[in-house]
């Protein structure tokens, strides 16, 4: 029987690469992104729901299904890897490391 660990903590990780490119971002976007997305991809991950169809997320075609993509609007998008750890507890861990941002011609350069 596979056990179920609920996840206790969500932490965000933010590659040189997401940094870089969020500093480019116009300030509607960056808000938007900190306040609507980022929040309901953590809430989803924290009460193991499905993430909502509106956001569009799937995996990275040719990522290996190792690198997911979600939809901030038309023009942008955000790539990020979802990483299991256990803390000293044996509790679960997410790790959400926030790979690049920024509009589609950018995001999909690889290495996404």
């Amino acid at each position: 029987m596979d056990r179920v660990y609920s996840v206790i903590n969500v932490i965000i990780e933010e590659t040189s690469r997401f940094e870089r490119n969020f500093e480019k971002l116009p300030v509607q976007i960056a808000k938007h992104f900190h306040w609507k997305i980022l929040p309901t991809i953590i809430s989803c991950i924290k009460e193991q729901i499905p993430f909502p169809k509106s956001l569009r997320i799937k995996y990275v075609e040719g990522s290996n299904k190792k690198v997911w993509e979600a939809t901030i609007n038309l023009s942008f998008r955000v790539t990020f890897s979802l990483l299991n750890e256990f803390d000293e507890r044996n509790e679960r861990v997410v790790v959400i490391q926030l790979r690049n941002i920024g509009p589609h011609e950018v995001v999909f350069r690889s290495p996404y």
